[in-house]
């Protein structure tokens, strides 16, 4: 099959399953993409052959897309920062709205030798993103999944990013953190949907992604109140955390934060509030 035969192939199966067409034909490009190694395959090598090979992988990775599996645990990695980050079904797939916490850090801790903790890392995009931007900092990062802690152990290895790994706790997010305190930012992206929302997500969320990054309790509030009740303990003076939050969360958030000294707000793409930095 050719190039092109295949784009055209793949295509009408995935119609069958997804109402937008153009999104049928952005998966099967990415997929044809992915497999020659060349971008618009199907434009600049349409009479290129596919090898056997190729063309049973692809037809693996076109049935998991029609199954509803994430794009980017099909092809086992996402983009973030400009670098591509490996994932799997055990860790969250990063979001592009997590780069405002990201950029919220950089622009705020100016100490060359800063001390930095991430709560949470999943697949290791904030903690080794903010190592690999300030080569300098000391950076630490904690996950309660051991899928999620091989992954972000071998993004922050691919990367040589200098990460020093640990292993969280089940319902106590500082606590493993507390040996090594003090830090200068705590950071996370910390499970925030309600519990009793999980079960009305879309299905490549509610069926793939690890629950365990989702749920953020009765009202997908609890790493907040552990953190806000807990934080300033582990901060040097002047130090912040910097927290992505739900859609709807910003009320409750600042009033988990009301009694410290100085929160802002970053705002998504939509003008919603998404990441809070919060000052001891």
């Amino acid at each position: 099959m050719t190039h092109l035969e295949w784009f055209q192939f793949a295509t009408h199966r995935l119609q069958t399953t997804l109402p937008d067409s153009g999104e049928a034909r952005l998966l099967a490009r990415r997929l044809l993409d992915d497999a020659t190694k060349q971008n618009h395959a199907h434009l600049l090598s349409p009479d290129s052959l596919l090898s056997e090979n190729d063309e049973a992988n692809l037809g693996t990775s076109l049935t998991r897309l029609e199954a509803g599996e994430p794009l980017p645990y099909v092809l086992g990695f996402a983009p973030f920062w400009n670098r591509d980050w490996q994932v799997a079904q055990g860790v969250l797939i990063p979001r592009p709205e997590t780069e405002l916490l990201v950029e919220g850090v950089l622009d705020n801790l100016k100490a060359k030798h800063a001390r930095v903790a991430e709560l949470g890392t999943g697949s290791g995009i904030i903690a080794g993103t903010l190592a690999l931007e300030r080569p300098e900092w000391e950076v630490l990062a904690t996950d309660v999944s051991p899928e999620a802690r091989i992954v972000a152990a071998d993004n922050f290895h691919n990367f040589k990013a200098r990460v020093q790994l640990i292993e969280g706790a089940f319902d106590d997010w500082l606590g493993p953190i507390e040996p090594f305190a003090h830090f200068d930012c705590i950071a996370s992206n910390p499970p925030y949907i309600p519990s009793a929302e999980i079960e009305r997500l879309q299905t490549s969320v509610r069926e793939f992604e690890p629950r365990l990054a989702l749920d953020g309790g009765e009202d997908g509030l609890n790493p907040y109140r552990q953190i806000a009740a807990r934080g300033r303990e582990l901060l040097n003076e002047g130090g912040f955390v910097a927290l992505e939050v739900g859609w709807d969360q910003r009320p409750a958030i600042e009033e988990l934060f009301r009694d410290w000294r100085r929160l802002e707000w970053k705002f998504d793409f939509q003008n919603i509030a998404r990441t809070c930095l919060v000052w001891k």
